[in-house]
């Protein structure tokens, strides 16, 4: 399965890649809830002609799914070069906690460490937490969002530490094809609630189908 592409707007390099973030919750409603779920994606391109590019990008996911719960726990590391010069070094790993309530409303709470130091970010701590609703539920198309706020705490490469409150805004859609095919779209963004403030803008497209059972 090859590992999905996310862009960050405000400095990413172009070769950087960024598997799934979003929680565990955002299965099809009709597929069999497992108690434990685990994932590893790698993906690796080499690319050699007018300019040579290779970008390395490894994630994994553990969730666990206890009555009405959900915690979900995910690392991703993202490495690329550009003629033989690193232009991507990003690591993200997180947390999170889904309780399903009534009528299709979710709470949760989260939290992840970010570095990408190419952007200038030595070090960002999130908090956040928000309500999400299922507005479709299967079993062909998945369709949820997210409203949330939360706390950031930003270090730069220069060692200047920030501490800011921010929205967050999610969506996901999903279309099943089959069982384990799909294509899939999620959208996340953060805005920081300064006057002036900046915006992050987090997307992804996937498209996945089956090898083997």
């Amino acid at each position: 399965r090859a590992a999905p592409v996310r862009q960050d707007i405000r400095a990413l390099p172009p070769a950087a890649t960024k598997p799934p973030v979003a929680s565990a919750a955002q299965q099809p409603a009709t597929a069999t809830r497992r108690l434990l779920h685990a994932q590893i994606n790698l993906g690796f391109v080499n690319a050699a002609g007018n300019s040579n590019v290779r970008t390395l990008n490894a994630a994994e996911q553990f969730v666990v799914r206890p009555g009405a719960w959900t915690f979900t726990q995910t690392f991703v590391i993202v490495n690329g070069y550009t003629g033989g010069v690193e232009t991507a070094n990003n690591l993200k790993v997180g947390l999170r906690a889904d309780r399903q309530m009534n009528d299709g409303f979710r709470v949760y709470g989260l939290g992840t460490f970010f570095r990408n130091r190419f952007a200038g970010i030595a070090r960002q701590f999130e908090e956040a937490a928000g309500l999400a609703y299922d507005i479709l539920r299967g079993p062909k198309h998945v369709l949820d969002v997210e409203l949330g706020a939360g706390r950031n705490q930003l270090t730069g490469s220069n060692d200047t530490t920030t501490q800011y409150w921010t929205s967050r805004t999610a969506a996901h859609y999903r279309f099943n094809f089959a069982t384990s095919a799909y294509a899939e779209q999620k959208a996340e963004l953060i805005s920081d609630l300064q006057p002036f403030g900046n915006e992050l803008l987090y997307t992804e497209t996937s498209l996945a189908a089956p090898l083997s059972t």
